[in-house]
């Protein structure tokens, strides 16, 4: 049985990112961030609304680059996130 995207997200870290404790999602509803297909772009603009008031935005990103969540981090999607990483090897 696969473990769902909400006990992933929620999933105690070996090495806690203490940047999670500020980050303005903390106590939103974390569907947001973990659209569906399917989900209408109105509900990503509520998580991307929610992320540009963060004060740790750049450490979510890079964490998300990291590790290669799916979802909405640090205000990008997967997709743009994939661009980040071809954009830096490219730079390298």
């Amino acid at each position: 049985m696969t473990e769902s995207w909400l006990a992933v997200r929620h999933r105690p870290l070996e090495d806690p990112q203490p940047w999670k404790e500020h980050a303005a999602c903390a106590g939103a509803d974390q569907e947001l961030f973990f659209p569906e297909r399917t989900t209408p772009a109105g509900s990503v603009a509520k998580a991307r609304a929610i992320c540009a008031t963060c004060t740790v935005q750049s450490e979510c990103l890079e964490y998300a680059i990291t590790n290669g969540d799916g979802g909405i981090w640090g205000n990008t999607s997967r997709k743009q996130r994939l661009e980040i990483i071809r954009r830096r090897r490219r730079a390298a």
